[in-house]
């Protein structure tokens, strides 16, 4: 018994010694290295990588997400932009349901502004209505117009400042005797077109 204790004390004063020595000691350290490159480092840079891998994706997200909502803002911008001009332009037209409804309120027009030049409508002829895009639709009328030369002359004026738009061409005038001259014109005005390709905001 005595004999097998002391085998066993041999033992392990040789195992203590051998772990002593400088050989055993880098080894343990180079597995417990090992153990935690494999199990620690490796797998935090494995999480760090993907971690920027998907900062750099949110990233590139958000960039193209700014982008795509900086050009909604300036379409924004140019789409009411463009509504609000149309507006306006559509304040100087004829807006009616029809070019017949349109072309009444032009000649309703166009007598107004006679009468109170104290100009005679000696004719007047419609003429087909003729389409301009993106526009709309021109209608005119030929006119023939009567009365002083000033007067015609003052007519002419209050067309060119009148709320609606005008569009006078194919002006002959013809002076008479006793300070008369007969005008004859083509008065056309505008009925919007529709816009299309809009979207309703």
């Amino acid at each position: 018994m005595d004999s097998q204790q002391d085998l066993l004390a041999v033992k392990w004063q040789e195992v203590k010694s051998q772990s002593d020595s400088p050989l055993i000691r880098w080894s343990v350290l180079a597995i417990a290295v090992i153990v935690i490159w494999v199990w620690v480092v490796e797998p935090l840079q494995i999480w760090t990588k993907d971690l920027q891998d998907q900062v750099e994706r949110n990233a590139d997200k958000a960039a193209r997400l700014l982008a795509l909502e900086k050009n909604a803002d300036h379409w924004l911008t140019a789409q009411q932009e463009a509504r609000l001009a149309l507006a306006e332009a559509e304040q100087i037209m004829f807006v009616s349901s029809s070019n017949t409804q349109s072309q009444a309120s032009i000649q309703s027009s166009l007598l107004e502004l006679a009468e109170s030049r104290n100009l005679n409508l000696e004719s007047r002829k419609l003429i087909e209505a003729e389409t301009m895009q993106p526009i709309g639709t021109r209608l005119g009328i030929e006119v023939g117009l009567r009365g002083e030369l000033a007067d015609l002359l003052y007519f002419m004026d209050d067309v060119s400042h009148h709320e609606k738009l005008f569009v006078i061409d194919r002006w002959i005038i013809q002076i008479e005797r006793n300070k008369k001259a007969y005008a004859r014109f083509t008065l056309a005005g505008l009925r919007p077109g529709v816009i299309e390709g809009q979207p309703d905001g």
